[in-house]
C-alpha cells in the first residue's frame, strides 16, 4: 500500500494507508530489541510508525499505547502465574500510571507534533546515553 507523510491528526482521512507488512515485520524487531535492551517499546516503535510507515505524530503516540496495553495483558497474566507480581507497588504504580496517561492524553491534543517530536528526541538521547553510561559500569 501507498501512504504520505502525515504532519498531524487532522491530515488524516479514511483513506489512510500504511505498509501492513512491514509494519508487522518491524513491530517483531521492536519487540526483540526493547526485550534485549529493557527498554519500552514505545520509543523504538513511535519513530518507525512516523518515519517508516507515515503514520501522523499524534496518532503514532496513541497506537503505541494501545500496542502497549495489548502486549502488557500477556506480560501480567504471565507474571501473575508465576507469583512476580509484588502487590502493593504495583497496584500503586497502576493508578500513578492510569492517572499520567489521562493528563498526558489531554495535554497532547494541545501539542504541536513538533513539539512531540521534540520531546521524543531528548528521550531517545537520554536513553542512549544511560545505555552507554550503565553499560560500561554492568558486568
Amino acid at each position: 500500500a501507498t501512504h504520505k507523510h502525515h504532519s498531524d491528526i487532522a491530515d488524516i482521512g479514511p483513506d489512510f494507508q500504511f505498509p501492513m507488512g512491514l509494519g508487522i515485520a518491524s513491530s517483531f524487531i521492536v519487540g526483540f530489541i526493547s526485550s534485549i535492551f529493557g527498554i519500552g517499546g514505545g520509543v523504538v516503535h513511535v519513530p518507525l510508525m512516523i518515519y517508516l510507515l507515515g503514520f501522523p505524530v499524534h496518532v503514532a503516540t496513541a497506537t503505541s499505547h494501545f500496542v502497549l496495553a495489548c502486549s502488557s495483558i500477556f506480560g501480567v497474566i504471565s507474571h501473575f502465574l508465576l507469583d512476580h507480581i509484588v502487590w502493593i507497588p504495583a497496584v500503586c504504580i497502576s493508578i500513578g500510571a492510569a492517572i499520567g496517561a489521562q493528563i498526558g492524553a489531554k495535554i497532547s491534543q494541545k501539542t504541536k507534533s513538533k513539539v512531540i517530536l521534540l520531546l521524543l528526541s531528548c528521550a531517545m538521547f537520554a536513553l542512549g546515553l544511560r545505555l552507554i553510561l550503565l553499560g560500561s559500569t554492568t558486568h
